[in-house]
């Protein structure tokens, strides 16, 4: 055998077996203090697993709202105020002309959008257009709780003055909210890793934002204490008065006199802001609608961003848990807000539709069929016959990484799917293996017997086109895989299987 050639064929055997660990068990590397596989996990279906049911029941509670003497509604009584200076009035938690079809169905579109914000699939869900109920399918695994978990929050989101109660921000001034990380360590000098929120304004919220940093914000006192002032704008002039922190008409800072100058009157009530929103619990981790933090600003924001910190992590188990909690809190802000308030009225976990018996025998009945066909080609082509066997080996490594990385949902319905793939690709290899025993040069050999096994693949690509476009998921699902499973076979064809025949021919 010449070194060309035989360089050639150890170089295409070392990358079949390259791709093959690499299908079967992953890429890794390190990223945020953390081994992480770049190859996502198999998608099975729920048909394979167990199921999650969850049934959402619109909330028909009351709930308590509080006015203050001038009759504003306010969250909750400050701390230390007198609460007879403010009204309480138990209202119903989903008012009566929130509960229509409309809102209904918009519930609906919410949640299915959280469940792909989160990129949970093979999902089901069905809504009651009556009562509003609605019934949710999700495969049952260790993130499913965490899914659960951001169903039934509504998604609001406030930032309000802690002493008027007024609404300076909501979810119409909300843009994006995306996870983000830093790097860090802790006191004891650990490394650590820093989980965070960014809560992207639009426009008109950009705007709003710049003002209220530049209202709320923090002063230091003539001890050098910090504290906070609610500084409004009343464009009003200053005629050499020098003041700290009091309301005038002149307002000057740090004992300097100012001449002429407009400034701005400042109060001495405290001028912190309360951003609310749903937030992890730090003790149960369940989704609440909670007072994220309440504070003054020592800069103006600009870019209509706020970073709201989940937490800090020294352990990969704890980053996951923040990342977990991180994604349900920007699910839920990028879904949109929800008008109607549920409540989990159900939550059941049902069994595989298909016993373990069941998918062993499945198992068992492809490796023999495997089995049969590589003797097959062994004894009818010897060394050419292991190079078709290491090729159809290459076809289903393919496979399988493409449907990793396009996390396709595998059914029961890919088995046939896959089978059709592996007798495919062997037909064209025996065709090719054919052609070349028969003619001289095996170069145009090859080729002749590709391009009369394009109607194999052309027949295989119809069918995966209608079944991709066809209503029910797994047979969708069934239709990627086999649209995936032709590209695998024209990929080790053209790039591995013709190379190397021609290689070994030449010895």
């Amino acid at each position: 055998m010449k070194k060309g050639n035989a360089i050639k064929i150890v170089l295409i055997i070392s990358i079949v077996i390259l791709l093959s660990l690499i299908s079967f068990v992953g890429i890794y590397v390190k990223k945020t203090n953390q081994y992480v596989n770049l190859i996502p996990n198999y998608n099975l279906g729920m048909e394979l697993g167990q199921k999650r049911v969850i049934t959402l029941k619109v909330n028909e509670g009351k709930k308590t709202i509080y006015f203050d003497e001038n009759g504003k509604e306010v969250s909750s009584i400050p701390e230390g105020e007198d609460e007879s200076k403010y009204k309480k009035e138990e209202v119903e938690i989903n008012p009566k002309e929130n509960l229509n079809e409309e809102n209904y169905k918009k519930a609906k579109e919410i949640i299915e959008e959280r469940l792909k914000n989160i990129k949970v699939d093979g999902y089901a869900i069905k809504n009651s257009k009556k009562n509003g109920d609605i019934v949710v399918e999700l495969p049952n695994n260790d993130n499913t709780n965490d899914v659960v978990n951001a169903l039934t929050p509504t998604g609001k989101f406030e930032m309000v003055s802690e002493t008027s109660g007024k609404v300076l921000l909501s979810n119409d001034d909300l843009k994006k909210a995306t996870i983000a990380y830093s790097n860090g360590q802790t006191q004891s000098g650990s490394q650590a890793t820093n989980v965070y929120v960014i809560v992207q304004l639009n426009k008109e919220g950009t705007k709003k934002l710049k003002e209220i940093t530049n209202t709320y914000v923090e002063t230091n006192d003539e001890d050098n204490n910090t504290t906070s002032n609610n500084t409004t704008s009343n464009n009003t002039t200053s005629n050499n008065t020098t003041s700290n922190n009091t309301t005038s008409n002149n307002t000057t800072k740090n004992n300097t006199t100012t001449n002429n100058t407009t400034k701005n009157n400042t109060t001495k009530e405290n001028g912190k802001v309360i951003l609310r929103l749903d937030w992890p619990n730090m003790y149960t981790g369940n989704i609440e609608y909670t007072d994220v933090t309440t504070q003054a600003f020592d800069s103006e924001i600009k870019d209509g961003k706020l970073q709201l910190s989940i937490g800090t992590a020294t352990s990969n188990e704890k980053l996951q848990d923040y990342y977990n909690q991180a994604m349900q809190v920007t699910s839920i802000l990028n879904s949109g807000l929800n008008k109607i308030e549920y409540k989990i009225d159900g939550n059941e976990i049902l069994g595989t539709e298909i016993t373990q018996m069941q998918i062993n025998i499945t198992i068992s009945i492809l490796i023999v069929l495997f089995a049969v066909i590589s003797i097959a080609l062994i004894v009818a082509y010897k060394g050419l016959g292991i190079l078709g066997t290491i090729m159809n080996i290459l076809v289903i490594a393919c496979l399988s990484i493409f449907v990793r990385l396009t996390n396709v949902v595998i059914g029961i319905n890919a088995v046939p799917v896959v089978i059709s793939i592996i007798i495919a690709n062997t037909i064209i290899m025996i065709k090719m293996l054919e052609s070349m025993k028969n003619s001289d040069n095996k170069k145009t050999a090859i080729w002749h017997a590709i391009l009369e096994s394009l109607d194999i693949l052309v027949i295989l690509l119809a069918i995966a086109i209608v079944f991709t476009f066809t209503l029910g998921e797994n047979i969708a699902a069934a239709g990627m895989i086999m649209f995936w499973g032709i590209i695998s076979i024209l990929l080790t064809i053209l790039v591995f299987a013709r190379p190397m025949f021609l290689a070994v021919n030449k010895q």
